[in-house]
């Protein structure tokens, strides 16, 4: 009960700020200290901020705040220079599976090393959300958790397509990808996954490329024939191109009224070849636009 936590974003005013320094006067009930953890601190107002300052430069001997937040620099350095700083990373795959590997054994649940390599790409650097995602798992599971059951969980578009789908685009066969990117869709995965998936495979091809392996690198877990094959169709500019026109498309996704069509297009673009910086676009769009004028002049 001498624990309290504030949600900064919904309590940011200098009101909620006054109440609070006027109850952290008090004792502790029970413990030998009151701690107030202010979540998403960078949201408080600057009033709000001026007002805590007083209590942070003197704080009682019971009172322990723990500011939180994802965004440091804007906590202002007034504050900052009264605090001690803590800087969490993110956990690596590598500790994340081992941890959920042990969880599964102390519950006694049989799972696939695949499944929680899976699950650990997934939580992205988070273990409370990889937790999750095994307890959901475990639920839907008849035993064993499997690769297939976590795909098929968190909408995974799954390695064996996206390969034949790099194929189809290192073959230029637009028809081809297309018929795969039909297929997913009657399965019922999402236009943004397979794009996110696929973008995902180019870079560990681009690191692959680069460095020649990709061991200590958190990437999209895949085995090394694969990368050592398909890293070899492409020059490392044109994979590159080939992410910035895929993280153009997710961009483009947002907006477009008819999403299916802006993915074919930029499919048939990776299939084509014809990928290139935004400078190389501008300039084929002013060169076409040349064409038709003088198409114009001509005809009159």
């Amino acid at each position: 009960i001498d624990v309290y936590e504030i949600d900064a974003a919904s309590n940011r005013g200098i009101d909620e700020i006054r109440d609070l320094r006027d109850r952290a006067k008090y004792a502790s009930a029970e413990g030998r200290y009151t701690v107030y953890i202010i979540d998403e601190v960078h949201m408080l107002t600057k009033e709000a901020f001026n007002a805590l300052l007083k209590t942070l430069e003197e704080p009682p001997a019971h009172l322990i705040f723990i500011l939180a937040t994802t965004e440091a620099n804007a906590v202002p350095p007034t504050i900052q220079s009264r605090c001690q700083r803590f800087d969490f990373r993110r956990i690596t795959v590598s500790e994340i599976e081992a941890r959920l590997r042990c969880v599964c054994g102390q519950m006694d649940v049989p799972a696939d090393d695949k499944a929680l390599e899976l699950i650990a790409l997934q939580a992205d650097g988070g273990l409370r959300d990889a937790l999750s995602i095994l307890d959901q798992c475990i639920s839907l599971s008849d035993g064993t958790v499997t690769a297939e059951l976590v795909q098929d969980m968190l909408g995974l578009v799954g390695h064996s397509w996206i390969y034949r789908m790099t194929e189809a685009l290192a073959a230029h066969k637009a028809q081809d990808a297309w018929n795969l990117l039909a297929e997913l869709l009657r399965g019922g995965k999402d236009l943004k996954q397979i794009v996110a998936e696929l973008e995902l495979h180019l870079r560990s091809l681009m690191v692959y490329r680069a460095a020649g392996s990709v061991e200590g690198i958190d990437l999209y877990a895949e085995p090394e024939e694969v990368l050592k094959k398909q890293s070899s169709y492409w020059e490392s500019d044109a994979l590159m191109q080939m992410i910035s026109r895929l993280h153009e498309c997710m961009q483009e996704l947002r907006w477009s009224p008819q999403p299916r069509i802006t993915v074919e297009v930029a499919l048939l673009s990776l299939a084509s070849g014809n990928v290139g910086t935004e400078d190389d676009l501008d300039a084929r769009m002013t060169a076409a636009k040349e064409m038709e004028q003088e198409k114009a002049i001509t005809a009159s």
